[in-house]
């Protein structure tokens, strides 16, 4: 908050905006959880959908029916998958390489489970576009295990990969469409730019968005990594304190 002039600044200097949040860790605290966000948050989350001047967008690693079910808040931009699905007013979008994969993925999603199904601690989700594979209370030689058996996977279907994040890995397509793909199609379909974007992120999933938003305001969460994002939040926690002054600016009221 000690830079909330210059951010204030800048928001009193766009006459439209579009809020892009992420939703694991950010207005859900567990990525492997469904969480559902506090009434607090999501009342204003629906006053910026209110607001002529505010646009919302919700990006997520979790398939699109799953973050528009939590959220619930229509007229509003969802992104699922990692941005491999898109919709929102005006706009449907689907990574058609990534649906083209859908059988190598159900392969992979058959064998994890059944390969798995006798270990303490692994859940295998299955999350359409992608497989998630969550093992926090794992030990680790059967974090091992797992993760050598999905190399064996993506070996056998050259079309996959894997890629780590904290507590989980993910199978999914060799698809170049990621979160920031997500928001170049929804800032196209509001007639925005780059500088128009607000977007809360985090180190792990969101930094492809933050390098294609240079000159817009973009938030990390809890980073010890170098990150192209422009702030930093210190927890999650202090993201509705963020929200609150950012709803006040939007509507003209200057924080002293």
């Amino acid at each position: 908050m000690e830079r909330w002039p210059e951010i204030e600044a800048h928001i009193m200097a766009r006459p439209r905006l579009l809020l892009a949040v992420g939703f694991d860790r950010m207005l859900s605290p567990t990525a492997g959880r469904a969480d559902e966000i506090t009434e607090g948050i999501r009342s204003l989350l629906a006053k910026f959908r209110a607001s002529s001047r505010t646009n919302l967008a919700f990006i997520s690693g979790r398939p699109l029916r799953e973050i528009r079910t939590h959220v619930g808040l229509e007229g509003v931009f969802y992104a699922g998958n990692h941005g491999m699905e898109v919709r929102g007013p005006g706009l449907v979008s689907y990574d058609g390489l990534a649906v083209s994969c859908r059988s190598d993925l159900v392969d992979a999603l058959v064998l994890l489970k059944k390969c798995t199904k006798r270990l303490q601690g692994v859940l295998v989700e299955d999350r359409s576009l992608t497989v998630s594979v969550y093992w926090q209370q794992s030990d680790s030689c059967e974090g091992t295990a797992v993760r050598e058996l999905m190399e064996v996977i993506v070996k056998n279907h050259p079309q996959l990969t894997v890629v780590s994040r904290p507590g989980m890995w993910e199978v999914r397509p060799r698809t170049a469409w990621n979160k920031s793909h997500a928001i170049q199609q929804i800032l196209a379909n509001l007639h925005l730019t780059p500088a128009d974007t607000i977007y809360i992120g985090d180190e792990f999933t969101d930094e492809d968005s933050f390098a294609l938003l240079p000159s817009g305001l973009t938030f990390c969460i809890r980073t010890t990594l170098k990150t192209a994002a422009r702030y930093r939040f210190h927890d999650p926690s202090e993201i509705g304190a963020f929200l609150f002054c950012l709803l006040c600016s939007v509507n003209g009221v200057r924080l002293a």
